[in-house]
């Protein structure tokens, strides 16, 4: 999956990524036709195989990771259909906060119920702990990701006027 990820960043960087496709109707075709491929191969797989099925480690994984990529590529550009419909603003939210779901949604389920009682799950209790994600996700969002994220952009390529001469000398 990282390699493909990484083909796709070398067939389209994102210096390429500008408006330009918007007028070139077949180009701006063909990316929504890949796109709406990828979504129908993934919603396809989530829908007809499991974890136990011996196709994901035949080539299946793989094939979920070409999907997931013609979705990426069609979505990163603004002038597509499926950029456009990601692009809407409470799935833009959802995608900036989309790390610490990740991060947070595991502790978060274990500390929430025990293991026995997984199958007993209501509905109730799946909507708090989805809340309680997307909630300690924006928190940590805004209080820990983004200040480290821009106080790290603010100082890139500023110097200390100490540290460019350690030794003293002026010479």
């Amino acid at each position: 999956s990282l390699l493909i990820g990484a083909a796709l960043a070398l067939c389209l960087p994102s210096h390429k990524l500008t408006g330009h496709i918007a007028n070139y109707k077949p180009l701006r075709f063909a990316l929504d036709i890949v796109g709406i491929a990828g979504v129908v191969c993934l919603i396809w797989m989530f829908g007809q195989i499991n974890q136990h099925e011996t196709f994901l480690y035949r080539g299946g994984m793989v094939i979920q990771c070409i999907a997931t990529t013609a979705i990426i590529a069609a979505a990163v550009h603004p002038s597509t259909w499926i950029g456009r419909v990601l692009g809407f603003g409470p799935l833009r939210w959802l995608g900036v906060r989309s790390y610490g779901i990740y991060i947070w949604h595991y502790p978060i389920l274990v500390l929430t119920f025990s293991a026995t009682a997984v199958e007993n799950l209501s509905i109730l209790q799946i909507i708090i702990q989805l809340a309680a994600v997307i909630v300690i996700a924006a928190v940590s969002w805004r209080f820990v990701e983004k200040p480290i994220r821009y106080k790290v952009k603010k100082g890139i390529g500023k110097t200390n006027r100490r540290s460019k001469d350690v030794s003293g000398s002026t010479g």
